[in-house]
């Protein structure tokens, strides 16, 4: 895997970064890779040992999305973080009911957070302001928030930019969210609502086949982690738990392995929802080698 860092000026840059994507406890989705906890946070303190930036913000929409920084980031790094769920839980797509659209328009935390800039003078708007307001109103999952806590009294405009000095703080009210539907069960929503607005018999008979398959796909994906998890339970409990880093280490690898052997998130969303079964068990302290040998036995 191949990451560019965007050539910045460099200790002096004030930085925002906003991600979007799937995720999985330890780990954030690309269209055709993931980026995992460990190496994220060992690039983000390169960043800071070679100055390549002054303050850096960070959002992060995806599933999971507070396993990339919980016990991970120190508070002196100049970096204050927040995402979406915390490290347990899924996040939502909203607006997924439009009489119009088949496709959801927003995810609720990124939603929230646009509409609190949208609506606020951002030179008098700090950073913890905007955080509690987002996690007020983005209740379905817990939105988090990490790292130098000391950096929520800065004014979000001097990362996000500010409007201009004559525009009213309220253009016109912001909608509120609705239909609600969590990430990953969003390809077979928009699906299911492709079948209802489609008024071709042929095509309506195509997507409700393709429908099929995908919910064979679902079954087949659970029923392989449940063939995994027997094998497990065969193994002998650890008698110690894991640190973070021996967790995100063991983390890596089997899901190296079930990617090769079994299903990618890239195929199907649903597969991160079982990634936190083999996270949970390097947590506990089973070795890679054991869990990658009942992935093998499965999957090969």
């Amino acid at each position: 895997m191949v990451f560019t860092i965007i050539d910045i000026n460099g200790k002096n840059d004030d930085v925002f970064i906003y991600f979007t994507d799937h995720g999985a406890p330890g780990l954030i989705a690309f269209p055709d890779d993931e980026l995992y906890a460990k190496r994220f946070m060992a690039t983000l303190k390169y960043l800071h040992r070679h100055k390549r930036y002054s303050r850096l913000v960070i959002y992060i929409e995806a599933c999971e999305s507070g396993s990339m920084f919980q016990g991970l980031l120190p508070s002196n790094l100049n970096i204050y973080a927040t995402t979406a769920a915390s490290p347990t839980e899924s996040s939502y797509a909203t607006f997924c009911d439009d009489p119009k659209i088949v496709a959801c328009l927003a995810d609720l935390y990124s939603y929230d957070w646009i509409v609190d800039s949208q609506t606020h003078q951002l030179t008098r708007r700090t950073l913890d302001q905007q955080y509690r307001e987002v996690k007020r109103e983005t209740n379905l999952s817990h939105v988090q928030r990490y790292g130098d806590t000391n950096m929520g009294k800065l004014h979000v405009g001097e990362f996000q930019g500010s409007r201009n000095k004559d525009s009213p703080e309220n253009d016109e009210p912001p909608m509120k969210p609705k239909d609600f539907v969590a990430s990953r069960d969003i390809p077979l929503h928009t699906l299911r609502r492709q079948i209802m607005m489609t008024n071709n018999g042929e095509d309506k008979n195509l997507l409700i086949e393709i429908l099929g398959l995908k919910l064979k796909r679902r079954d087949f994906i659970e029923d392989t982690m449940k063939l995994v998890v027997k094998v497990m339970n065969n193994e002998n409990k650890p008698i110690a738990k894991a640190t973070i880093d021996q967790t995100l280490d063991c983390t890596e690898s089997v899901y190296e392995q079930f990617k090769s052997k079994c299903f990618t998130l890239q195929q199907a969303p649903e597969v991160g929802g079982h990634l936190s079964t083999l996270y949970n068990y390097c947590a506990e302290g089973y070795t890679a080698e054991t869990i990658n040998e009942a992935i093998i036995k499965i999957c090969n």
